[in-house]
C-alpha cells in the first residue's frame, strides 16, 4: 500500500486497510474492521476524550483505595476477623460446588437428575392443563 506515517487518514484508506487480508499487525496501521458508516469523512470525527479521561481516572481511582486498604490503613480486629470468616465461607461455598459436581456426575446423581426434570416437568404440564 501507498501509505506511509504521518500522511492524513481517509476514509478510502482505512476501507482500504480494513478489507485487505493479507495485512497483519502493525501492517494494517490501526485498522480493524471497515468504519460502519463509510460516508462520513475522517475530519468530521471527534474523540470521545471526556469519556477516555473518565475511565483514566476511575482507573487511578482504583489504584489508590486499593492501595490505601492494603498497605496504608490498619484493618482493626473485627474487620479482620470478618474476612477471615468470609475466605472460610467462600472455600466451603466452593466444596460444596465441587461435591455437587461430583455427585452429578455419579450415576446416582444422573438417575436423581433425571427423577427430579420429569416432576418438574409433570408439574408443568399439570398446571398448563396438559394432564
Amino acid at each position: 500500500m501507498d501509505y506511509e506515517k504521518g500522511d492524513p487518514r481517509t476514509i478510502e484508506k482505512i476501507m482500504e486497510f480494513a478489507n485487505n487480508s493479507e495485512l497483519t499487525g502493525a501492517q494494517r496501521m490501526g485498522v480493524k474492521r471497515a468504519p460502519y458508516w463509510p460516508f462520513i469523512p475522517v475530519e468530521n470525527y471527534a474523540i470521545p476524550l471526556l469519556h477516555l479521561m473518565i475511565g483514566i481516572f476511575n482507573d487511578i481511582i482504583d489504584y489508590f483505595t486499593d492501595l490505601f486498604d492494603t498497605q496504608i490503613i490498619q484493618k482493626g480486629d473485627d474487620e479482620l476477623m470478618l474476612e477471615d470468616d468470609y475466605k472460610k465461607m467462600d472455600e466451603t461455598i466452593q466444596k460444596c460446588r465441587s461435591d455437587v459436581e461430583l455427585f452429578n456426575k455419579s450415576s446416582l446423581g444422573k438417575k436423581e437428575t433425571n427423577l427430579s426434570q420429569d416432576t418438574i416437568s409433570k408439574r408443568s404440564s399439570y398446571k398448563m392443563g396438559m394432564l
